[in-house]
């Protein structure tokens, strides 16, 4: 191998392993060839009512989460843009009331306005955006 080769193979070695390392480090979620998604889901629910959230895909579970009146709870992931298979389904619980719904799915991500979709609960049901789309149960 000659020696012009060698260095060319070492420097671009040093240069993945640098790029690997730069986003190795950073705290900001990246994807790789696929769209960045973040789903929002704000309480907007009257008279003090905590809205009780679990959220899950087929690989992540997100917890049970409690979100106060008039703050919101987050997630942010990579697409699976090659089979389309992204889906997130969640449940809703205030009080008496409750609601499954599909959070996301890859399909209708052109529903989501610049990769960000907004859903919120509401006393008399679950908006995305500002259209009702489901009752509570």
């Amino acid at each position: 191998m000659t020696c012009i080769k060698l260095r060319t193979i070492v420097l671009f070695l040093f240069v993945i392993s640098n790029l690997l390392h730069a986003f190795a480090i950073d705290d900001k979620k990246r994807c790789f060839l696929t769209p960045k998604v973040t789903v929002h889901v704000a309480n907007f629910l009257s008279q003090s009512s905590q809205l009780l959230l679990h959220c899950s895909s087929r690989n992540d579970d997100l917890g049970i989460q409690t979100v106060p009146v008039n703050y919101e709870f987050r997630w942010t992931f990579c697409t699976d843009s090659v089979w389309h298979s992204t889906l997130y389904n969640c449940e809703f619980r205030t009080g008496q009331k409750r609601k499954n719904i599909i959070a996301y799915e890859e399909a209708r991500r052109e529903f989501c306005i610049n990769n960000q979709c907004y859903w919120s609960a509401r006393d008399d049901g679950i908006y995305f955006f500002e259209t009702k789309y489901y009752n509570w149960e």
